[in-house]
């Protein structure tokens, strides 16, 4: 966040640890969000990104031992001048979006799936891989927005969004 801020994400209790880097010393901690816990499932989460004074970040649940994902996960947003949990939004459209999240030159959001998922869908006839994005002035995923792999690989399921720069990706 700053060189005098920066966040842990604890993934067992789903607590994010406020500390100092520059003194080396918690200086706070940030409460999970109700639900976070699942019995026979362990949080995966996609690296964070930070857009003004938000931090954006996606978790989603997996049972390591099935190699399989669940369907649902959640958006959480942290105001990072005040160090608290914003919104908590649950998410079904795409699942597991666990990879790195890009920002375009204008303040849009891509989130996208790591490439594990994928399994999810080939060989347990799960559910398709998709983008979202959040616009520039907002803090949710655009209702109105998703972009399927299949659609732009003839049929194919794919992974990993990168965004590179002037609407491309």
């Amino acid at each position: 966040i700053s060189p005098t801020k920066a966040y842990y994400y604890a993934h067992e209790e789903g607590t994010v640890i406020v500390w100092d880097p520059s003194e080396l010393e918690i200086v706070g901690e940030i409460a999970a969000p109700d639900g976070y816990l699942r019995d026979g499932f362990t949080s995966s989460t996609s690296p964070s990104i930070v857009r003004g004074n938000r931090l954006f970040r996606t978790v989603y649940w997996e049972n390591q031992d099935a190699g399989r994902r669940s369907e649902d996960q959640l958006l959480l947003v942290y105001d990072t001048e005040r160090d608290e949990l914003v919104a908590s939004v649950p998410e079904t459209r795409c699942p597991a979006l666990g990879n790195r999240a890009f920002a375009a030159e204008d303040g849009t959001l891509y989130f996208s799936n790591w490439i594990w998922a994928v399994s999810d869908t080939l060989l347990y006839d799960g559910q398709e891989h998709c983008l979202l994005r959040i616009e520039p002035d907002a803090e949710q995923f655009d209702p109105e927005w998703s972009l399927s792999y299949s659609e732009i690989a003839d049929g194919r399921e794919g992974a990993m969004f990168t965004y590179v720069k002037d609407g491309k990706g």
